[in-house]
């Protein structure tokens, strides 16, 4: 990539993000991939999510083909333990994180067209009259890249900021946060209905008598991919979990300690704890806000740029989880307008951060629909 050639500038290498370069590479556009963190995948290695959903409907079947269907079909083959999974009325792809990001760093190592700067981020962006001409990348070196679309995939609006910190919006409640943890050793057994409920229920009773912190009560665990592994999630008021990771840390091992009292888990040990998941981080001003009521109802739009089926599914620190599903066999759609930054001609977002207010984002934040996310705003930029 010489000085003077203009690229796509795509700023975060999660789900959205490296959907979005994948697709733009393909369709023969240069692309400069940019993560802060040292490897890829987002949130799913990150904070070690194993069930991914918004890839299927509410029967299992496929919701998006393109690179969402491709993503499922690379992590199929890449692991025998990797299977669609159904929970409840949703169905999920269950896959090791390790395994999602061993996948999609082949990905992206396959397509020349992408250049990945990690350990690195935008720090500075120059806009003229409505339009973005260049954004300076800090890592190793310091570069100027002059560039034709910028697609914000930060989950965070982080570059967005840079240009208009109006253009990011934070005054809506906000979803807990979440640390997982992978325990190994467990009994099977333990992980299977009805047995998960029992112990469930055990941490509450000990949270009601004071043996546990109150934060734990809504403690949730779930079989892992592979046989004796339980995945942990700790929920956790956002604020707190922003600044203070010693808390959750000593949540996680105050409940540990009470766990190994127990038969199943006495020789369960941490095999990984992911990093503090933040569900919600603003949301960007665009074109169009996706509402509630467009997910509930199951609106269509004229510029769909994709389908949706996940529950909304809000996360509250003292109320838990609380899922409301949509009509069995029915989708929403996402309009392009929601991706498309207000105000800028060429800056465009794509994953948690998109326009939509709480609720609905509490839908379509799931790795699926991020997927399908980056690739319709990928297209849109590389058809112009």
């Amino acid at each position: 990539m010489s000085d003077d050639e203009k690229s796509l500038v795509v700023s975060g290498a999660g789900a959205a993000g490296i959907s979005a370069a994948i697709t733009a590479a393909q369709m023969g556009c240069p692309v400069l991939l940019v993560e802060k963190s040292q490897n890829e995948g987002g949130t799913v290695t990150k904070s070690l999510i194993h069930t991914l959903g918004g890839i299927f409907d509410s029967s299992g079947e496929f919701i998006n083909n393109g690179i969402t269907k491709e993503l499922a079909e690379r992590l199929l083959g890449a692991e025998s333990f990797t299977k669609k999974r159904q929970i409840g009325r949703t169905w999920t792809l269950q896959c090791a994180p390790d395994i999602y990001g061993k996948v999609v760093k082949n990905w992206i190592n396959e397509l020349p067209q992408i250049k990945l700067m990690l350990n690195s981020f935008i720090s500075a962006v120059e806009a003229d009259k409505g339009s973005v001409k260049s954004v300076t990348v800090t890592g190793d070196k310091t570069a100027v890249i002059n560039i034709t679309d910028l697609i914000d995939a930060t989950g965070k609006g982080e570059t967005i900021r840079l240009i208009n910190p109006d253009l990011v919006i934070n005054n809506e409640p906000k979803a807990s946060a979440g640390l997982i943890f992978i325990l190994r050793g467990v009994d099977p057994d333990a992980l299977s209905f009805p047995n998960n409920v029992k112990y469930l229920h055990h941490i509450r009773s000990e949270v009601k008598k004071g043996a546990l912190p109150p934060a734990l009560a809504g403690t949730w665990f779930d079989q892992g991919v592979y046989e004796g592994e339980c995945y942990v999630k700790i929920t956790v008021d956002a604020d707190t979990a922003k600044t203070s990771s010693g808390f959750t840390d000593k949540l996680r091992d105050d409940l540990i300690s009470c766990l190994r009292a127990l038969p199943a888990f006495s020789k369960a040990v941490i095999y990984k704890t992911g990093a503090q998941g933040l569900r919600d981080s603003g949301r960007t001003a665009g074109e169009y806000s996706l509402s509630y009521e467009d997910v509930i109802n199951a609106r269509k739009f004229q510029d769909a740029a994709c389908r949706c089926a996940w529950p909304v599914e809000f996360w509250d620190n003292e109320n838990g989880v609380a899922l409301e599903y949509l009509r069995e066999n029915d989708y929403y759609e996402i309009p392009l307008r929601s991706l498309k930054v207000r105000s800028l001609e060429n800056v465009w977002t794509a994953g948690k951060c998109f326009s939509a207010d709480y609720r609905a984002r509490s839908s379509a934040r799931v790795a699926g629909c991020c997927w399908a996310m980056g690739e319709a705003v990928a297209k849109a930029v590389c058809k112009r």
